[in-house]
């Protein structure tokens, strides 16, 4: 009988290390994907599914991102022709129905803050696929409740290659992914949000996301995490 509880105590503690150090090793992909968010200069095209109050709503952008900086621009759906900028921790629009609206962010890196993260989500690599025709490592981020993300990360740049949005429960809310994507190209300009009034259409007010979405008369999806 002592010897059958010790050996389910050896099988118990050899489960929970090989459950940390599967942790340990999907935060450590977590810290590299935060890092080629912020310094991987790329340009493809991305496509993006959500479930909006409006019901399933579908859109391409094409997106640069470089250094920091991220412009993306929707080549399709109501928000055609728009840019959305990120620099410095700033967000705003250009063009389109979104002209000279800006909004307040706390920055996109922070989504991925492993730190944060590691706090309220547990973290596993569960299995290889091929995104935008790259290899890519697929890992899986989940609260208590059952909510929490899919990430494709590309397996040389380290860069989430797709992204799914999961609800408490289970069910994906959205899905974001890379069409296709180049590697090493001139990160985009410096760019800094317009001052002032240049024309009537280009009045700046902050606003949140909400507020865009009432401004816009729809809902912009901006691909997250890529």
């Amino acid at each position: 009988m002592l010897l059958f509880a010790v050996t389910l105590a050896v099988v118990a503690a050899s489960v929970l290390v090989y459950e940390y150090c599967r942790h340990r090793r999907a935060m450590g992909s977590l810290v590299a994907a935060q890092q080629a968010r912020t310094t991987v200069a790329c340009k493809g095209v991305v496509q993006t599914r959500a479930y909006t109050p409006e019901g399933l709503v579908h859109s391409r952008a094409e997106v640069h991102r470089g250094e920091g900086r991220v412009v993306i621009r929707y080549l399709d759906g109501p928000a055609e022709g728009m840019e959305v900028i990120r620099s410095d921790g700033q967000v705003w629009t250009r063009g389109g129905r979104g002209r000279g609206r800006m909004m307040h962010t706390g920055g996109g890196a922070a989504q991925l803050d492993p730190d944060l993260l590691g706090e309220h989500y547990r973290a596993h690599i569960i299995g290889q696929a091929t995104v935008a025709g790259r290899p890519a490592t697929r890992l899986a981020l989940r609260r208590r409740d059952g909510g929490g993300l899919d990430l494709w990360l590309d397996r040389e740049y380290s860069l989430p290659l797709r992204t799914v949005v999961i609800l408490p429960g289970g069910k994906a809310v959205s899905d974001t992914q890379y069409e296709s994507i180049e590697y090493g190209v001139t990160p985009p300009s410096e760019q800094t949000p317009p001052a002032g009034q240049q024309g009537a259409a280009m009045a700046i007010e902050p606003t949140d996301a909400a507020g865009m979405q009432r401004a816009l008369g729809f809902t912009p999806l901006q691909p997250r995490y890529v």
